[in-house]
């Protein structure tokens, strides 16, 4: 019927095609393909729902009975190695234990850019990457998806026959808490196609992991909490006190709580002159005292000529050797030391650097935290003053971006009531990581504009923050070299210690000229 309606209709060699006719046709067609019924093909299966807690048993069960293959492409594997009995811990045991016994364990996980509100950040995102670590460490094929898109896969392959997927993330709080929906089906063809989903999916062609801003320490957080431990060694100025008891955390994982301590090492750390032998163990011996008898984190058992015994000790009962954390701690990268930033901060520094960590842990608007000043100061035992400029000189060294309330309302006018200053703690880098991105940078918008911008952004005292230099340069695209120094130096007037002597005020500044007709 359908070819003789065509054939009706169609133009004939004899006559000549018209209007009318063309119309007729592409109506036909179009008529015939909403009519027709799209044809999909379906697949036999067996269908099981492991939604929110039935996940974590379905998935151990599973894992644990894999014989050839497991592909996993996530959006998040969010664990850490001081948390050995989370959940998603135990699934990459899982994964590592497969691995061991010969099944193949393919693992892609997402690395896109993080995000401020809806506006995507340059910086890529790190949840994945001490998973990532360990996976790789134990010679698991685990890579990061290229950033074109973000990976929000949740699927697991299993033996080439067990799909897992639905909405779970391995993370304590989607396995534990969420309402999460999670499907499992038995199917090997449905199964083949989910695993050239995976085996197509691009990942990143780059070295290997930093492992210092991955690996980290734990920290009780009592350390900071109790008013006679870190506020005391800060308000007395006990810097040696302060970075020995974190070298001895540093290295607790190796020498557990009970060691003899190496004092021709611990000199070096200090930058003492070890050829003084009796003048640097003496400052050693004198700060280990204080850790024993003032501050009660340590026994010490002093000998002639012979390393002192240290005993790290339990912060709630003395009696008992200090144990890894397992809740209530805080995680310090490797990078503080290993990088140097432990001698490149000064006391106040390194406290607040160690808050910001912290806050950022149990922040409900993560990477950001907030808190008033004074707020902050009560509840780490200090006067607001260290807090002050210890957080000023994180971000004079470009390790702390400060968010501050908008100078002017959108009608250009100065607002009063800010609200609290938003602190957003950056990663640790080396110096060649930190050569590399101004190197970025001058290649981008070469290095007379930047050293320009980077001129007016030390006037703010953010000249080491290589976003808050491409903020002056795009400043400066948009108004003028000449009306961005001028609103610099008039931001620059303030005292060091006015919330308001920031980039947000200069460009506030800026605006409301612009709106005056005066920046044309």
């Amino acid at each position: 019927m359908l070819r003789r309606l065509l054939r009706r209709f169609a133009p004939r060699n004899d006559k000549k095609r018209t209007p009318r006719n063309d119309t007729f046709l592409a109506v036909l067609l179009i008529s015939l393909v909403l009519l027709c019924p799209i044809v999909a093909y379906s697949i036999p299966a067996d269908v099981k729902d492991i939604s929110d807690t039935k996940y974590y048993d379905a998935v151990n069960e599973s894992l644990g009975k894999a014989q050839e293959s497991i592909y996993v492409s996530l959006y998040g594997i969010i664990v850490s190695e001081h948390d050995k009995l989370s959940l998603p811990y135990l699934l990459v045991q899982d994964l590592i234990e497969a691995h061991k016994r010969g099944v193949k364990v393919v693992v892609r996980l997402d690395k896109s850019y993080d995000y401020r509100g809806s506006e995507r950040t340059r910086e890529l995102s790190d949840r994945n990457d001490e998973a990532c670590l360990m996976l790789v460490e134990a010679g698991i094929d685990c890579k990061f998806v290229i950033q074109d898109k973000t990976l929000h896969d949740k699927l697991i392959v299993i033996d080439r026959k067990i799909i897992i997927e639905g909405s779970m993330n391995w993370s304590t709080s989607a396995l534990r808490l969420n309402r999460e929906s999670v499907t499992l089906i038995e199917s090997e063809e449905y199964a083949k196609e989910k695993i050239g989903r995976i085996e197509g999916l691009k990942t990143i062609d780059k070295g290997d992991l930093d492992r210092a801003q991955i690996e980290t320490v734990a920290v009780r957080n009592a350390f900071l909490r109790d008013a006679a431990l870190a506020g005391a060694m800060v308000h007395d100025r006990d810097e040696m006190a302060f970075d020995m008891y974190l070298l001895f955390l540093k290295d607790f994982d190796k020498s557990g709580a009970k060691f003899e301590l190496d004092y021709e090492k611990m000199g070096k750390w200090f930058g003492l002159d070890i050829t003084k032998r009796r003048d640097y163990r003496n400052r050693i011996n004198q700060a280990l005292k204080r850790l024993k008898d003032k501050y009660r984190l340590i026994d010490c058992e002093f000998k002639i000529n012979n390393p002192a015994e240290i005993t790290l000790l339990d912060y709630e009962d003395r009696s008992k050797e200090y144990k890894a954390p397992e809740i209530k701690y805080f995680k310090v990268p490797l990078a503080y030391w290993e990088y140097g930033w432990s001698r490149k901060l000064d006391l106040r520094s390194k406290f607040c650097y160690l808050i910001n960590i912290y806050r950022t842990e149990f922040s409900d608007i993560k990477p950001w935290w907030s808190l008033p000043l004074d707020l902050l100061a009560e509840d780490f035992n200090v006067d607001k003053w260290t807090v002050m400029r210890g957080m000023r000189e994180l971000k004079k060294l470009g390790l702390l971006e400060v968010e501050y309330d908008e100078a002017l309302n959108d009608k250009g006018v100065f607002s009063g009531n800010r609200k609290p200053n938003k602190y957003r703690i950056k990663p640790l880098l080396s110096q060649e990581e930190i050569d590399k991105k101004w190197k970025e940078l001058e290649n981008i918008y070469g290095m007379e504009l930047v050293n320009k911008a980077r001129g007016f952004a030390i006037m703010i005292e953010e000249g080491n923050n290589t976003q808050k230099v491409e903020a002056f340069i795009q400043i400066i695209g948009r108004y003028s070299e000449e009306w961005v120094e001028k609103a610099t130096i008039i931001t620059t007037r303030m005292r060091a210690d006015n919330p308001s002597r920031n980039f947000g005020y200069i460009v506030g500044i800026l605006k409301r000229w612009e709106k005056q007709g005066h920046t044309d």
